[in-house]
Formats: structure tokens, sequence, C-alpha cells
């Protein structure tokens, strides 16, 4: 008993911009793999894709 105001508060919903539907945002399970060890012979075989287009091979590893 101690609300300073109450009232009803209009939003709107977070809607994709191509097919209209709600996005739900909500908590999944994840999991991570460490690859730090690796990160070197990534970039070797990386430049050994033949990427289409090209630029989706280039700058993914930082």
């Amino acid at each position: 008993n101690k609300a300073f105001k109450v009232e009803k508060y209009v939003h709107s919903y977070p809607n994709c911009w191509r097919t209209d539907k709600p996005i739900l945002y909500y908590p999944l399970d994840s999991w991570f793999i460490k690859v730090t060890n690796f990160k070197d012979r990534m970039h070797e075989l990386n430049k050994t894709i033949n990427w289409k287009p090209k630029a989706t091979g280039e700058g993914r590893f930082g």
C-alpha cells in the first residue's frame, strides 16, 4: 500500500519488420567453446574457403 501511482500503460510490442510476427525474448540454454588456442589455425582455414559472396569470410574473427 505504498505505491505512489498505479495506472495502465499501453506500449507497442516488438514485431519482425518482414513478417510482422511478435519477436519473443526468453532465456535459452547456451553453450560456448573456448577457441583461443585454435585462432591462428582458424584464420588459415578461413582463407581456404571459397566464400559466396567473398565479403562473408572477411572480418569474422576480429
